[in-house]
C-alpha cells in the first residue's frame, strides 16, 4: 500500500496540482488586445474582491482603469488598495497557523515591497492628468498630486531607514581588504552579499517627485528630490538594476536646470558639470534661461513578470542518513528548463563542499546528480528524525514547492521621440521593475524553501500520526491525507501582473506651444511601434506625456462616461 500511495502522490506532483485556481484566459493578453472590460472581467472572476486576495484585486483593477484612462476611478481603486495594505500590516496569528497545515497560497496577499512603491506613483500620476489637458491646468487636481508625492516621499523615506538605502562610500573608507575584495568581486562577476540585490530606494520614485515639485513651482524641492534621484542611481540603483549611466545623467542634468532657474547654485552646478554632464549637456545648461518649455516623455514597457510554481519531492535516504530534494520540472519545454536553472542556481548540491561531503560518505550518485539534486545529511540528527517520525513519515515522497521568475526576455529594444518630425532623444532607462521583482525573489529564496519544507514535514508527520491513530484504515487514511497534502502544497504565486516591466524616459527643451510628438519603440523582433500624441508646451511648467507600450498596440475600445457620451480609450 505505501508504494501506491507513493505513486499516487508522484503523480499529483507531476500532473502540476496547484492550490490556486487559474483562469481560462490570460488578463494580460487580453489588455494588450485593448479588451480592458473582458480583462476586467476575468479579475473579477477570478481575484475575489472580499477575500484574501482582495488587495491584489484592487491593484489589477487600479492599473486596468489608469490604462483605459479613467484616472478618477484609478485613484478610487488604488486608495481601496492603500487602505487594505494597511489593515494588513500587522500579520495575523490564524493567517501564519493557516499556512503551517495548508500552504502559502492560502495565506491573504500582503503585497511586494515594491509594490507599494508603485501604488504611490501611479496615483501621483494618476492626479497629474486630471489636473493637466490641453485646454488648461487644473492647480486643485495639482495639489492632490503633490499630496500623493508627500506620501511617496514619506514611503521612501521609511524604506531607506529600513534598508540603508544606496549611500556612496568612497574608497577612502573602506580598508585595503574591502578594496581588494570588491576589486577580486568585480573581476569575477560574483556578489559578496546577496543583501546588495534589496530594494532600498527607488531612484525614478525620487524623478517623478522632483518632476511634480517643479511643475508646482516649488524649486527648492525639486532640486532636493533630483539630488536624492540622483545619488540613489549613482550609489548603486542603477548598477542593481541594469540601468546603465545615461538615465542618472538625465537627473543631474535636471537638478542643475532647477539650481540655475532659482539662482545661488554657482559652485554646486559647476560640480555637478564637471562631474556628470556631457559636452552637449553642459552646452544646453548654459542656454537655460526660464523662458523656453520642457517636454517629458515617461514611457511605461511591457509586464512585470509573473510568478510561477517549482514543484519538488521530499523524501529520506536511510543509506546516506539524509533528506533528498529532487525538482519535478512541469509544463512548457522553457518552463521546465526555467524550474531546472532556478533549482541549480540556489538549492542544488553544486559547491565543492557538498561534493565532498557525498564523495567521502561514498555516495557517488548524489556526485553525479549534484546539480539536479539537494542532499540535507543529518547526521547525528538522523536517529532523532527517526523518533519524530519523520523518516517513516517521508517514506511516500512529500510535494515541495517554491516560488520562482521565469528568465527574462528581452522584447524591447530602442525607444526614439521625434518631436515635429524630428529626432529629439533616445529614451534611456530609468526603472526595471522585472529586476526588482527578480532580485527579491531571489533574496528570499533561501527563507521560502526553509519555510517549505518545515510546512510539509509538519504535514507529512501530522499524516504519519493520523495513519497509526487509524488502526486497520491508516493504509486508507494517510493515502488520503498524502493527496490532500500534495494538493495543498502549492506556492504562493501571486503578485501584481498589470505593472509595466521596465520605465524609460526622456526630457527636451522646446519652444512654448503645440507639437507632434511619435514615439518610436524598436521591438526585437525588428518592428517598430509607434504612438503619437499632440503636445501644448508652455514655460510656466514642464508638460509631461507618459505611455504604456506592450509588444503590440491595443485596439482602443469605447468607453461611455457619466454623461452617456462615447469616449476613446488612452493607448497606454
Amino acid at each position: 500500500m505505501k508504494k501506491i500511495t507513493s505513486a499516487i502522490v508522484v503523480s499529483m506532483i507531476l500532473s502540476g496540482c496547484v492550490s490556486t485556481s487559474k483562469p481560462s484566459v490570460d488578463h494580460r493578453e487580453l489588455v494588450r488586445d485593448g479588451n480592458y472590460t473582458h480583462a476586467e472581467q476575468v479579475i473579477v472572476e477570478s481575484v475575489e474582491a472580499d477575500g484574501k486576495n482582495k488587495l491584489l484585486h484592487y491593484l489589477e483593477m487600479g492599473m486596468l482603469a489608469h490604462l483605459q484612462g479613467n484616472y478618477q476611478k484609478s485613484n478610487q481603486l488604488f486608495d481601496q488598495a492603500e487602505s487594505i495594505s494597511e489593515e494588513l500590516y500587522t500579520t495575523s496569528i490564524s493567517d501564519v497557523g493557516l499556512q503551517s497545515v495548508t500552504g502559502a497560497s492560502f495565506s491573504t496577499y500582503k503585497g511586494l515591497n515594491f509594490e507599494q512603491t508603485f501604488v504611490g506613483y501611479y496615483k501621483t500620476l494618476n492626479y497629474l492628468k486630471l489636473a493637466d489637458s490641453n485646454n488648461g491646468f487644473d492647480e486643485k487636481e495639482l495639489d492632490k498630486a503633490l499630496v500623493e508625492v508627500r506620501r511617496l516621499g514619506n514611503r521612501l523615506t521609511e524604506l531607506t531607514a529600513t534598508t540603508g538605502g544606496y549611500q556612496e562610500k568612497s574608497d577612502e573608507d573602506k580598508s585595503p581588504m574591502e578594496r581588494l575584495l570588491g576589486f577580486l568581486s568585480e573581476a569575477l562577476g560574483q556578489r559578496i552579499d546577496s543583501e546588495e540585490l534589496a530594494y532600498k530606494d527607488d531612484a525614478f520614485a525620487h524623478y517623478l517627485s522632483g518632476m511634480m515639485y517643479e511643475m508646482s513651482g516649488d524649486l527648492d524641492a525639486a532640486r532636493i528630490e533630483y539630488k536624492k534621484s540622483a545619488n540613489a542611481y549613482e550609489n548603486g540603483f542603477a548598477e542593481n538594476y541594469k540601468l546603465g549611466k545615461k538615465g542618472s545623467a538625465q537627473v543631474w542634468f535636471a537638478t542643475a536646470r532647477v539650481m540655475k532657474i532659482a539662482g545661488g547654485y554657482d559652485s554646486e552646478i559647476q560640480e555637478i558639470t564637471k562631474k556628470h554632464l556631457s559636452a552637449k549637456q553642459s552646452s544646453l545648461l548654459k542656454a537655460v534661461d526660464g523662458k523656453s518649455s520642457e517636454l517629458i516623455v515617461i514611457q511605461h514597457l511591457g509586464f512585470a513578470p509573473q510568478k510561477k510554481e517549482l514543484n519538488m519531492m521530499l523524501t529520506a535516504d536511510a543509506s546516506t542518513q539524509s533528506l533528498v530534494l529532487t525538482p519535478v520540472p512541469t509544463g512548457t519545454v522553457k518552463e521546465r528548463q526555467d524550474q531546472l536553472n532556478w533549482f541549480k542556481m540556489l538549492y542544488a548540491d553544486n559547491d565543492l563542499f557538498s561534493t565532498m561531503r557525498n564523495y567521502a560518505s561514498g555516495d557517488i550518485e548524489a556526485i553525479i546528480l549534484a546539480d539536479v539534486t539537494k542532499r540535507m545529511p543529518l547526521g547525528p540528527l538522523w536517529g532523532r528524525a527517526v523518533e519524530l517520525g519523520l523518516i517513516s513519515a517521508l517514506s511516500t515522497p512529500s510535494r515541495v514547492s517554491v516560488s520562482y521568475y521565469p528568465s527574462m526576455k528581452k522584447t524591447f529594444n530602442r525607444s526614439e521621440l521625434y518631436v515635429d518630425g524630428q529626432l529629439r532623444s533616445e529614451l534611456h532607462q530609468g526603472n526595471s521593475i522585472a529586476r526588482i521583482a527578480l532580485q527579491e525573489q531571489l533574496n528570499v529564496a533561501n527563507t521560502n524553501i526553509q519555510l517549505a519544507l518545515a510546512r510539509e514535514i509538519t504535514k507529512a508527520i501530522l499524516a504519519e500520526k493520523t495513519a497509526a491513530a487509524a488502526g486497520q484504515w491508516g493504509a486508507i487514511a494517510s493515502m488520503g491525507l498524502s493527496v490532500l497534502n500534495a494538493a495543498t502544497g502549492g506556492a504562493d504565486i501571486r503578485n501584481w501582473t498589470t505593472l509595466p516591466g521596465a520605465i524609460k524616459f526622456a526630457r527636451v527643451t522646446l519652444a512654448p506651444g503645440e507639437h507632434e510628438v511619435v514615439l518610436k519603440t524598436t521591438l526585437s523582433s525588428g518592428l517598430v511601434l509607434e504612438q503619437t500624441q499632440t503636445v501644448k508646451t508652455t514655460k510656466l511648467r514642464p508638460k509631461l506625456w507618459h505611455t504604456r507600450t506592450l509588444s503590440r498596440l491595443p485596439k482602443p475600445e469605447p468607453v461611455v462616461n457619466a454623461a452617456g457620451e462615447t469616449q476613446q480609450t488612452s493607448t497606454e
